[in-house]
């Protein structure tokens, strides 16, 4: 007896640029997806680095099903308070609690180091990637842009990329979230409660 591996999904992909992003279409993200359509997006998003689902109105339930298909789900964030009520895995980013609200206070001091960035760093397992599902957009500004730094370590002359191979990173979240760890806003992460972010 023959099995015949599940046909392959047909998705609609839409490459953005010449080394990342894609919009992918011709998926109901609010319905379950069966393993070669999962199998499919994955690799059309380690292949493009940053994938896009326009037209997508996910409820929390719709946005932690598909992200469980990619690996196991972290809290919402390490210190920062604002994870969904019933859903731990989401962290709610509204500007304009951010603005106002007495625990975001310590947003308010963020350096401008926090501009560009790779979510949670800092701690021993980092996540594989961030689910954004974005529910109330400004008119104009507001973006939220990626960049690829493959691409760019690439086409890094000969000399300086042999001076990055030799330099070493910290990845340290004090002066961005350390105000919110002295306000005592940490979670349990990886088993453990947070009490330092570098």
């Amino acid at each position: 007896m023959t099995t015949l591996a599940p046909a392959a999904p047909r998705l609609d992909v839409r490459p953005l640029t010449g080394s990342i992003g894609a919009e992918i279409c011709g998926v109901d993200l609010r319905e379950p997806l069966d393993d070669a359509t999962a199998a499919e997006i994955r690799r059309l998003w380690l292949r493009h680095k940053v994938v896009f689902f326009p037209g997508q109105h996910l409820e929390p339930v719709h946005h932690v099903a598909f992200a469980r298909h990619f690996g196991a789900l972290t809290r919402a964030h390490p210190v920062v308070p604002g994870p969904l009520r019933g859903h731990p895995e989401v962290l709610v980013l509204d500007s304009e609690r951010a603005r106002t609200e007495a625990a975001y206070a310590p947003a308010r001091q963020r350096t401008r180091e926090a501009g560009w960035h790779t979510d949670v760093t800092f701690v021993a397992t980092p996540p594989a990637g961030s689910v954004l599902s974005a529910r109330v957009v400004p008119a104009a500004g507001g973006d939220t842009l990626w960049s690829d730094g493959e691409a760019a370590y690439a086409a890094l002359d000969e000399p300086l990329r042999r001076l990055v191979d030799g330099l070493r990173a910290v990845h340290d979240g004090r002066r961005t979230f350390g105000g919110f760890l002295d306000a005592g806003y940490a979670v349990e992460w990886e088993g453990e409660r947070v009490r330092a972010i570098a």
